[in-house]
């Protein structure tokens, strides 16, 4: 009997202990991997389409928009200032 009640506790503590290790790892790459998702309509169209990225993917695509965005700006100041001489 007491070998029964035994061999059920061990059962019972080694799942409990599984799952925790489970759970904690799901968060984990759930935080690793979480999706972002927008809505944008291509040009000439107003049918919108959803583009889903992860945060790490989201980070670098911003941080490239920026650079585009200060690569234009210097070339439009250069343009801007050799148009008026």
């Amino acid at each position: 009997m007491k070998i029964k009640e035994l061999a059920l506790a061990a059962t019972v503590l080694t799942l409990a202990a599984c799952q925790s290790t489970s759970e904690s790892n799901k968060d984990e790459v759930a935080a690793n991997n979480a999706m972002q998702c927008e809505y944008r309509a291509k040009l000439g169209s107003n049918i919108k389409k959803r583009y889903c990225y992860t945060a790490a993917q989201m980070k670098q695509r911003k941080e490239e928009r920026r650079r585009e965005r200060e690569a234009f700006n210097q070339v439009r100041a250069v343009s801007s200032y050799e148009g008026n001489n």
